[in-house]
């Protein structure tokens, strides 16, 4: 039988799952209740979106860190299951700023749960203020459409690692939502390069990026950016704004 950590056990226990039925070996219980927990709420999983981390919600903070105003507009590129757009919504509305949100994917498979959470959490936030749309990055934007705040939590992973992953993400989790290319920066890359164009004056990208990416240089005539790293002291975010 599979031994199961005592969070897993709880989060079988949570969703009425008995840890005795469960087959597979490694398959992660995220995806074996279809939930994953994020800034201390379930939201609905499947095998097209990556199980959200605890490391991601730091995104949520440093976006919050940059609202100076009662309305703004921002986006998740990669949604995914859309944790980390409508978690920010959230958090904006309990401070009575009014927003307007996008919510993107290329996946139509990611783009069908992101629906199921937004309208599973309307009761916290005005879900007419959020917006679906599929898109690879930001190419089906109208080019009119100003964002005071970009959440990115794209494929980053340098795809010679890709097969040092632990078999539960190998093996379960969506390879296109990791493999970034040969230094893991081919998506960072592509959307700055048009990032600038979608936002208003001030505007703010933020990135989580994999650890290796320290070096900014490339970046330096078109973009400040500041390298944070997460409560592990490993390199993880990236705030970056027009110059």
């Amino acid at each position: 039988m599979r031994r199961f950590t005592a969070y897993e056990l709880n989060i079988l226990n949570r969703f009425k799952i008995n840890p005795e039925s469960i087959k597979e070996d490694k398959m992660p219980v995220e995806y074996i209740v279809k939930k994953g927990e994020f800034c201390e709420r379930f939201f609905e999983l499947s095998q097209a979106t990556l199980i959200p981390r605890v490391e991601t919600e730091y995104l949520i903070e440093l976006g919050l860190k940059f609202v100076s105003k009662k309305f703004i507009t921002f986006a998740d590129i990669g949604c995914g299951s859309g944790a980390i757009g409508i978690s920010f919504g959230i958090e904006i509305t309990k401070r009575n700023i009014s927003f307007a949100g996008y919510l993107s994917d290329i996946s139509n498979e990611a783009l069908n749960i992101t629906k199921d959470n937004v309208k599973n959490f309307e009761y916290e936030l005005d879900s007419n203020r959020m917006r679906i749309i599929k898109s690879n990055l930001l190419k089906s934007y109208y080019i009119e459409v100003k964002l005071d705040l970009i959440f990115a939590n794209l494929p980053y992973i340098p795809s010679a690692r890709i097969s040092q992953l632990d078999e539960s993400v190998l093996k379960f989790e969506p390879i296109t939502a990791l493999d970034g290319g040969e230094d893991g920066l081919k998506y960072i890359r592509e959307l700055l390069n048009s990032a600038r164009h979608y936002l208003n004056s001030n505007g703010i990208v933020l990135f989580e990026v994999d650890d290796s990416h320290s070096n900014i240089s490339e970046f330096k005539n078109d973009w400040n950016i500041e390298v944070k790293n997460d409560f592990n002291g490993k390199i993880r975010y990236w705030i970056c704004k027009a110059r």
